[in-house]
């Protein structure tokens, strides 16, 4: 019977008769969600070992927050997409600064799987765009007038207010969009002047200000049948007959008969290409994103002094040779001199915290100080973290250095400095996780020792011995447990071999 981590099952071969599942939910370094129909194919996907056994058998343990249904989409899902987490860090934006020029850098970062697919997901964007193009187009020819700059004719036609409208009288003759409209009434009213007319067609229309492009000068006058009343059907034909029987010809595209057309088209025209130019902009953002993104964290590591120009800083250069949610903090620490006089344990105390992420609102293990120089350490680092923090918020717009949490940090010194297991691990810290704290903390050791000054390097080597002891390495040595098993049968699998290293 193996006991396994979702981690140690998929990255080393564990096929087994059958695999149970204790609970359908992890923790995926934020909120517990459940799992996706890959990650359950993955892992029930362990049960049946080749060439042994002829079904593979799959347990699931009953748990309020999994019910049946949710089980059974799982288990019958083929919905596996893959989503590219690619995004520009520290370490290989300095990576690329040492290695290559700046547009080179930014047409790497351009050629992505991450980038591909969102230029993938804008091809229906493209699509619309190329559809409006089409329309701006075909509008474009109705907005062309053989009597003038359709254009110009717009710039020039301001619009008359109710000074201008109130100059006009009944009878008054007015030509608007090419059409001819007699002026029967002009009223003062709270809201401004209204002024109504009534064209050829016997329309009648409403006017304020801003609805008559000026200058409002009549062309024309009639008579007015004698008491006039709006409504009189008769007395709006004799209006309209009088209006017919005009002949005023204005000069220019104010005279075209088909003015009201072109400037419909007009308006058309220009909503659509507000349309397509924002679709387009989008478009083009969402296109060069990882560049972007990329740019603003060049930005960010300029603006905290990890790089001038194109080139690393001391500290950038330090910067180049560490990974994680913490390296730009370690870096500026290993420059700064701040793990200056610290021993193996107290070394590996400060580098936890680097690594340490308390999950969820579960209790937190007991935490105190192992010493001063640790607890000066660890303080130095999250006041840097802060300071970083505040310009990734800034030029960013997101936070992408964590703050160091000094929560197993005690832990870590006490296991460095040989305390048994048992008198270590606290009791709301599982055994898998803090081998997987130890194992990292292991690994950061080790890339401070290759960037850092001899003295420091010197103590972060040791840290690495200190730590890699016991279930800690243990959990390293799996994989050669694993291929001595496979290899004879009868092997005594229990010792660690001596070539694990």
């Amino acid at each position: 019977v193996v006991f396994a981590t979702e981690t140690l099952a998929l990255g080393v071969n564990l096929p087994a008769r059958t695999v149970v599942l204790e609970r359908l939910v992890k923790y995926n370094g934020e909120t517990h969600e459940l799992l996706t129909p890959l990650e359950f194919t993955q892992l029930t996907g362990r049960a049946g070992r080749r060439g042994l056994d002829t079904t593979g058998n799959v347990v699931i343990c009953w748990n309020n927050r999994a019910d049946l249904e949710s089980i059974a989409a799982l288990a019958t899902s083929t919905d596996f997409p893959l989503f590219s987490a690619f995004a520009p860090s520290y370490n290989m934006v300095a990576n690329l600064i040492r290695r290559m020029p700046q547009e080179a850098a930014r047409s790497f970062v351009n050629r992505s799987f991450a980038q591909y697919q969102r230029d993938a997901s804008t091809s229906r964007a493209r699509a619309d765009i190329a559809e409006l193009n089409l329309e701006v187009e075909l509008l474009h020819a109705q907005t062309r007038c053989d009597r003038g700059d359709l254009d110009q004719y717009m710039r020039d036609s301001e619009r008359a207010g109710d000074d201008e409208l109130a100059t006009l009288r009944p009878g008054d003759v007015i030509v608007v969009d090419a059409d001819c409209h007699a002026v029967v009434s002009v009223a003062h009213r709270g809201g401004g002047v209204v002024v109504h007319t009534i064209n050829a067609a016997s329309s009648s229309r409403e006017w304020r200000a801003g609805s008559i492009p000026r200058p409002v000068e009549p062309v024309s006058r009639i008579d007015l049948p004698v008491g006039f009343v709006p409504r009189s059907e008769q007395h709006l034909q004799q209006v309209a007959n009088q209006v017919v029987a005009l002949d005023v010809v204005l000069p220019g595209v104010a005279g075209c008969p088909r003015l009201s057309e072109h400037l419909a088209a007009l308006d058309e025209h220009a909503r659509l290409t507000r349309r397509r130019d924002k679709l387009q902009r989008r478009t083009d953002k969402r296109s060069e994103r990882m560049v972007t993104a990329f740019d603003a964290v060049v930005d960010a590591l300029t603006e905290s002094g990890f790089v001038d120009g194109w080139k690393l800083t001391r500290t950038g250069a330090l910067l180049a040779g560490l990974f994680g949610d913490c390296e730009a903090v370690l870096a500026s620490g290993v420059d700064n001199r701040v793990f200056d006089g610290l021993d193996e344990a107290e070394l590996a105390s400060v580098l936890s915290a680097a690594v340490y992420e308390p999950r969820g609102s579960g209790p937190a293990p007991a935490f105190r100080w192992p010493t001063k120089r640790v607890r000066r350490a660890v303080l130095s680092m999250q006041q840097e973290a802060d300071r970083i923090g505040a310009v990734e918020r800034r030029v960013i717009g997101e936070t992408l250095t964590r703050r160091p949490d000094a929560g197993v940090a005690d832990i870590a010194y006490r296991w460095a400095s040989g305390d048994p297991l048992a008198e270590v691990i606290a009791d709301e810290l599982l055994g898998g996780d803090f081998v997987r704290i130890m194992r990292q903390t292991i690994d950061l050791c080790r890339q401070v020792a290759a960037v850092a000054p001899a003295d420091i390097a010197e103590v972060a080597v040791q840290a690495v011995h200190a730590l890699d002891r016991g279930v800690v390495r243990s959990g390293r040595d799996l994989p050669f447990l694993e291929l001595a098993a496979v290899g004879d049968d009868a092997a005594d699998v229990s010792e660690t071999p001596a070539n694990a290293d």
